[in-house]
């Protein structure tokens, strides 16, 4: 064996060993706590695994909608805001000349 291979072998052997001792570790808290405990966490980390792909994907649906609706937008509506913005804007210069003359 050269001695790449060799420094793989004691990385790898090291690594075995610790998820040894953290998987026991992590087995005898089990055995310690009760039974309904283990039952509530298991659900709660479910919960979490299951709703963060959900609400991620809710945020990309709704990215990729509104950014669909943009491209719907025709210009003829852009056209119509932009008019009735331009009779809202004529409809106060007219209410301040009134008031003005009063």
């Amino acid at each position: 064996m050269n001695a790449f291979s060799q420094y793989m072998y004691s990385v790898l052997r090291q690594v075995t060993q610790e998820f040894r001792q953290l998987a026991s570790k992590c087995a005898l808290a089990m055995l310690r706590t009760p039974l309904p405990r283990i039952f509530v966490i298991c659900v709660a980390i479910a919960l979490a695994i299951s709703l963060i792909p959900f609400v991620l994907s809710l945020f990309v649906l709704f990215v990729v909608l509104r950014v669909f609706l943009g491209l719907l937008k025709t210009p003829q509506q852009d056209r119509t805001y932009n008019q009735q913005a331009q009779s809202y804007q004529e409809q106060q210069i007219y209410i301040r000349r009134l008031r003005r003359d009063e």
